[in-house]
């Protein structure tokens, strides 16, 4: 994968592969993540026998290369995924929850596998929405992207 972004500073690249460990860790920052996605590919890199590298200068932009080992006879998708089972219910009312983050993609996973559970949710984009879908639903439990904009998750619990 390459882009042409900020680039990354090679005082910072010992940091860059840990995981929960952000280049900028601020709650205000404006580049998105957990952390976790980089560190994620190269430990699946090596659990497949390959690698990860980087070339990145600052203002430029950067370049993570994969390397992965290939043996044709042992690469066969399992014929069927697998989904986890249903969470037991103890009462006889589904969950009801809140979910905040300000990316889509997770908000959209994590709502399409609670429903699959039975659960019931109010999504929110950003804190102040999250703050009006707790006190309009009552939720059994929130869920919330501690680095938001505008409010951070911290702020939205508080």
């Amino acid at each position: 994968m390459e882009d042409s972004g900020i680039g990354i500073a090679s005082e910072e690249l010992t940091r860059l592969f840990q995981p929960f460990v952000q280049l900028d860790s601020s709650l205000s920052r404006q580049h998105k993540g957990s952390g976790l996605g980089i560190a994620l590919v190269r430990r699946l890199a090596e659990l497949h026998d390959g690698c990860i590298s980087l070339e990145s200068a600052l203002g430029q932009g950067s370049r993570f290369t994969v390397r992965l080992s290939w043996c044709s006879e042992e690469n066969v998708a399992p014929a069927t995924p697998r989904l986890p089972a249903p969470l037991p219910l103890t009462s006889s009312q589904p969950p009801r929850l809140v979910i905040a983050d300000d990316d889509e993609l997770t908000l959209q996973f994590y709502a399409e596998l609670l429903r699959e559970q039975g659960c019931q949710m109010a999504l929110a984009r950003i804190g102040a929405e999250a703050v009006t879908q707790v006190l309009a639903t009552r939720p059994d439990v929130a869920v919330v992207d501690i680095q938001m904009p505008e409010v951070d998750g911290l702020t939205t619990i508080r």
